[in-house]
């Protein structure tokens, strides 16, 4: 389900213009191969993606193209980790989870 609900944002977002199918397909099928690896993972991949969302349009207010703004998310490895870490740690004591920058 939660792939489906990625292929539909990846479209719309072609649809609209924020690039072409190539260079918003690696944004999500980077979140795509994260949920193949790793379902049961899936909270913490839905709230690492919206957090990615907010990213991204904060970015794109400022300016940025939607590529390069999905560009520098997907390669920052040290934010992914870190987002992953502070999520599970909230999770574990029922915190709530989520957050972003």
């Amino acid at each position: 389900m939660i792939l489906d609900a990625l292929e539909a944002n990846k479209w719309t977002l072609v649809l609209v213009g924020h690039g072409v199918e190539t260079e918003v397909g690696i944004f999500y099928d980077h979140f795509a191969k994260m949920e193949r690896e790793r379902p049961e993972d899936l909270p913490c991949t839905v709230a690492l993606h919206d957090a990615a969302a907010w990213r991204v349009a904060l970015r794109m207010r400022e300016g940025t193209t939607f590529v390069a703004a999905t560009t520098e998310i997907v390669r920052d490895v040290a934010w992914h980790a870190e987002f992953k870490k502070d999520w599970r740690h909230k999770e574990s004591y029922g915190g709530k989870a989520g957050g972003g920058e």
